[in-house]
Parts: structure tokens; sequence; C-alpha cells
């Protein structure tokens, strides 16, 4: 039987739970974004490197740069709850001050371009030389799953089915 991925498996987990109810105007939490990283920095003293922050419809998700590791941190109404550090953990990390997207928009163009996409997900993610990378994780209505690459206005800059 073939692994798979952690986010293949929350997705999956997701598009199940968007598809069963009424899940009507739910997205992801992106407002949360920039007091997750603020509740970060102040429960760490200061400022700190990250290689990913996502948002889902229930809490966003700080993984934080950690000794040779990363430790992952939740944030779920206005509450921070750290988990157990990953050891070996690499790749591209950022600062808080590179995450400059417009949450109030970021969505307007998927939403445009697609008929009611169920939104499940939004990652920041390290780029080269401290740069961040935005992706969304559309669910289509039939069931379909797309991940989108978007500028931090919103604009989509690439699309790949997943």
């Amino acid at each position: 039987m073939p692994r798979l991925s952690l986010r293949a498996v929350v997705l999956m987990a997701l598009v199940t739970i968007t598809s069963c109810g009424d899940q009507a105007g739910s997205e992801p939490r992106v407002s949360d974004i920039d007091d997750a990283l603020a509740a970060v920095e102040s429960e760490l003293s200061g400022p700190q490197r990250y290689f990913e922050v996502s948002a889902d419809l229930a809490q966003v998700t700080v993984f934080v740069e950690s000794d040779g590791g990363a430790t992952p941190y939740e944030y779920t109404d206005r509450r921070l709850v750290p988990g157990e550090r990953v050891a070996g953990a690499t790749g591209a990390t950022f600062t808080a001050s590179a995450v400059t997207f417009a949450d109030d928009r970021i969505f307007d163009r998927i939403r445009a371009e697609l008929n009611d996409p169920a939104i499940i997900d939004f990652a920041v993610q390290g780029g080269p030389d401290g740069t961040v990378v935005y992706d969304a994780t559309v669910a289509g209505t039939s069931g379909g799953v797309l991940l989108v690459l978007l500028a931090d206005d919103g604009e989509i800059l690439g699309v790949q089915g997943e």
C-alpha cells in the first residue's frame, strides 16, 4: 500500500469535512496569521525564523526553526499551544516581516475564477533569500483538489492539480 504524505491525508480529511455539512463562508483563518506570529514571538521573547505558517478552517499552525529542527505552534482563538520539536527539519526560512499578503483580498481572484471554491488551507513557506511563497489548497465541487500559487495581492501565479 503506498504511503501518503501528512499533507495529503490532512487534505483528504478537509475535503471530506468541507463536502459534508454547510461550510458556506468558511475559509482558512488568514486574518489570524499576524496574531499567531506575534504570539509566537512574544512567547519566545523576540523575532524568530519560520519554515511555514499555515491556516486552515480551524487554526493557524506556525513552524519555528529551533536547534536544527522545527517546533510547531498551534494558534486558535487567541491561544498558543506548542507542539513537540521535530529534529532534522531543513529548508528555507523567513521572518515575520516577510509576510505581507493582503488578508482581506488574498482569495478574491480564486473566488472570481472558480465556481464556489472550497478554500481549505493557505500556507506561507520560506523561499530563496528570506522571501516567502504563498499557496492555497482549493477543493472543487466535482472532487478535484488544486494547489494555487499566489502573489501577496492574491494574483494567481500558477495552479497544480493534486
